[in-house]
């Protein structure tokens, strides 16, 4: 029984590093195209690539346009939540009042704002809207 579970947490680490490693060679790439150099399911990807980004170890996004997954990069992040503390909450709520005014709404799966209307790929969780 022990055994079993140290087996099933090596081989979750073994495709954490397969595919951070894979990301890493990339700056933009298909779910189905990722899955095949990676031998993990689409399904299952999306998991492992939430992971990655949780701890820190890959920062994404999935192109509106098309859901390909798009490597920003760890710097990227670091630059973005920067700009992001000299906004105001009143400036917040300016944005989200336009956002409501637009109708745009946001993902049903992870909450992200919709910020087009031809927006067909979430660019949060890659869901198609």
């Amino acid at each position: 029984m022990i055994a079993t579970h140290i087996r099933k947490i090596t081989q979750r680490s073994k495709i954490l590093n397969l595919t951070a490693s894979a990301m890493t060679n990339h700056e933009r790439i298909s779910i189905g195209e990722l899955s095949n150099e990676t031998n993990v399911s689409a399904k299952s990807l999306k998991r492992v690539l939430m992971d990655l980004k949780l701890k820190g170890r890959l920062n994404y996004m999935f192109d509106k346009d098309t859901g390909d997954i798009v490597n920003v990069g760890i710097q990227a992040v670091r630059e973005t939540s920067r700009v992001g503390a000299e906004t105001s909450p009143q400036d917040e709520k300016a944005a989200g009042a336009t956002m409501e005014e637009a109708g745009l709404g946001y993902c049903t799966f992870c909450g992200d704002p919709i910020t087009s209307s031809t927006q067909r790929y979430c660019n949060g969780c890659g869901s198609k809207l």
